[in-house]
């Protein structure tokens, strides 16, 4: 008993405990004040596949296993409850989602840019994801829960020259194959961190260190796909540790050649809850080259953009403006984009904001970049399929991040006066071919499929 009176156990940092306390309260406002009692679509499917009846009961649909098992105990208490709001999901959301933002996510960027955190930095974090994503906090979607899997694994990896190395990169493997299997895309992240791990998070240790380190988080990813290949197995016969999308992200990379965006709406008064908006140059370049785009394979693909380089450069392009242009933060939207133009230039301007505060730093490091590359991966590699603006959300997540650990208002001031006459010309410039572009975009509103 004396023994285990003298161990030291880990504290929080004073403004840690009150960052946490502070956001935790924040997000059940927000879960309250939005009054949603009830889940759509995506959400819906997540939050059905939530109970214990479908743990070996998977639709041939499904998109990873691991989410909707993390549901469970929440949907289990709602159910046990009978409340028919979903307080369970908004409680233990918001109390985890609180923990994760004030603490790794808020560390991870700190590793990342250096800099500093306070209450009021680690709240920023939270509170802005909250701002231009609210539905990610409101409805059970894989979306943040997959970042936050991949950041708590970047994390741990990164914490090499602690104790325990080998269990840490163990669990950061299943981290990260945690995100995989709560989002198919982070895949590429998967196969960022295999490289990183022995050539940046362990760069300059012996190459037996490297490869033990590598094993351990190959080891720890392998076990987190178990689960998956017992479901592939029973599904399809085929005992694969991989989800089985193929066909579904080719799909996503042809619908990314006539569509610039799609959108949910939960409007009654609409033809169709999806929302549509059409890329004309994509339908014209599908309609010059049919036999480019006739056989639906990631490699046929692959060979139409080697073929065709500008075109795809400039749907890109497009994707990305579109993609950042947040008009529908809810997810499942009441209101037409359409008539959303002051927030989509809110949105710029936040946008623009971030990207001066990281690129006009006092002091930068380019080993920044190890840290933010799954991240990065991830973003890039969504660019190029039908894009809804919560896929670039890890994007926002890195700029929010280099604000909060960076920013410090004598310096921002200084780069302001100094550089003023070229900043207002080129917010101008740029906010003018935003709304171009995004104004194209709304005009091109169908509810069918192009």
């Amino acid at each position: 008993m004396e023994q285990l009176m003298h161990i030291r156990y880990p504290r929080w940092p004073r403004e840690r405990v009150i960052a946490f306390s502070f956001i935790a309260l924040v997000l059940l406002l927000a879960n309250w004040a939005s009054a949603v009692v009830s889940f759509p679509y995506d959400a819906g499917l997540y939050w059905d596949l939530g109970q214990t009846s479908t743990l070996h009961a998977f639709p041939h649909t499904f998109r990873g296993y691991l989410w909707p098992y993390i549901l469970i105990p929440a949907h289990t208490i709602d159910q046990w409850t009978g409340i028919q709001t979903p307080w369970a999901w908004r409680i233990i959301s918001s109390l985890i989602y609180s923990l994760l933002f004030t603490g790794p996510v808020a560390e991870l960027f700190k590793r990342s840019f250096g800099g500093r955190l306070s209450i009021a930095r680690r709240s920023w974090m939270a509170i802005a994801t909250l701002v231009i994503f609210p539905g990610l906090f409101l409805y059970p979607l894989s979306d943040l829960p997959a970042a936050l899997f991949l950041v708590c694994g970047i994390l741990l990896t990164d914490s090499r020259h602690g104790r325990r190395w080998v269990i840490r990169c163990l669990a950061s493997g299943a981290l990260v194959a945690a995100a995989y299997n709560t989002r198919t895309i982070y895949m590429l992240a998967f196969l960022a961190m295999l490289a990183l791990v022995p050539l940046f998070f362990f760069r300059g240790r012996p190459v037996w260190t490297r490869a033990v380190a590598l094993l351990a988080f190959v080891l720890g990813a392998a076990i987190v796909c178990v689960p998956q290949a017992v479901i592939n197995k029973r599904l399809y016969g085929v005992a694969s540790p991989l989800v089985q999308t193929s066909s579904l992200m080719a799909s996503q990379l042809y619908w990314g050649v006539t569509l610039q965006r799609y959108e949910t709406s939960i409007r009654h008064d609409v033809p169709s809850a999806s929302l549509f908006y059409r890329d004309q140059a994509g339908i014209a370049f599908n309609s010059e080259f049919p036999g480019y785009l006739s056989k639906h394979t990631i490699l046929n693909y692959a060979t139409t953009v080697i073929a065709h380089p500008l075109f795809f450069f400039g749907a890109y392009g497009r994707h990305l403006v579109n993609g950042i242009d947040v008009r529908d933060g809810m997810v499942y939207t009441d209101e037409l984009s359409k008539n959303r133009t002051i927030w989509s230039l809110f949105c710029f301007t936040l946008f623009a904001f971030c990207t001066f505060v990281l690129s006009t730093r006092d002091t930068k490091n380019w080993a920044e970049w190890g840290y933010l590359a799954p991240l990065l991966v991830v973003v890039v590699g969504i660019l190029p399929g039908a894009i809804e603006t919560r896929f670039l959300m890890p994007l926002y997540l890195l700029l929010f991040g280099a604000v909060a650990t960076r920013f410090e208002w004598s310096y921002f001031a200084s780069q302001l006066r100094r550089h003023w006459a070229s900043i207002v010309v080129g917010y101008v410039g740029l906010a003018s071919i935003w709304l171009a572009i995004t104004s194209s975009t709304m005009a091109q509103l169908r509810y069918v499929f192009p």
